[in-house]
């Protein structure tokens, strides 16, 4: 959890997956899903094994005495494990959360080393201009612009299949010279 690039990117995939694939509503309704799937073999498994009500190690307490309040308590679990997972991974990274920063534009160049093709996201706490500079080893620029950025996450393309090979210093600054310089590699 000290190496900052896989902070990112973990924070990047959890957020995203948590809109997803890992969201409350997805996995209520697969679960909900795969409960009515499972009526009829559920109503012969507790038929066989009269457990249901019953202690099974490691039931939760307390402990559900029927199908429904079965899902129920699936669905609670899930829910407090995730919302734990949420606020307990590391707010670092370029996909920190914005309501968290503290200066006023962040930026992060992914993925590094890069391609043909990568992208810069830009994360400004306000509507704001900033010009992107690409350098080479040499001091030559291979790539300006100057845009607006909104509040929130902006993905920049970086079309970087003409510069050839090497390292690059990609700089991303305001009109206040906030922001920095990132090392990359093609």
């Amino acid at each position: 959890m000290t190496d900052t690039a896989f902070v990112g990117s973990l924070q990047y995939r959890w957020k995203s997956s948590r809109q997803t694939i890992l969201s409350d509503a997805r996995l209520n309704g697969y679960i909900d899903s795969m409960s009515n799937l499972l009526n009829e073999a559920q109503q012969r498994h507790f038929t066989r094994w009269p457990i249901l009500g019953q202690y099974v190690w490691p039931n939760p307490n307390p402990i559900p005495t029927s199908y429904a309040a079965e899902l129920s308590t699936l669905k609670d679990w899930l829910r407090n494990r995730l919302n734990w997972i949420d606020g307990n991974l590391p707010d670092a990274g370029a996909c920190a959360d914005f309501a968290n920063m503290t200066e006023n534009l962040r930026f992060a160049v992914y993925p590094n080393p890069i391609g043909n093709h990568s992208e810069i996201t830009v994360t400004a706490k306000l509507e704001q201009q900033i010009t992107l500079r690409v350098v080479d080893a040499t001091g030559r620029f291979v790539q300006q612009q100057t845009q607006t950025v909104p509040p929130g996450t902006t993905k920049i393309k970086l079309n970087s299949a003409s510069w050839g090979s090497g390292v690059f210093m990609v700089e991303v600054r305001n009109r206040n010279q906030e922001g920095g310089i990132v090392k990359v590699i093609r």
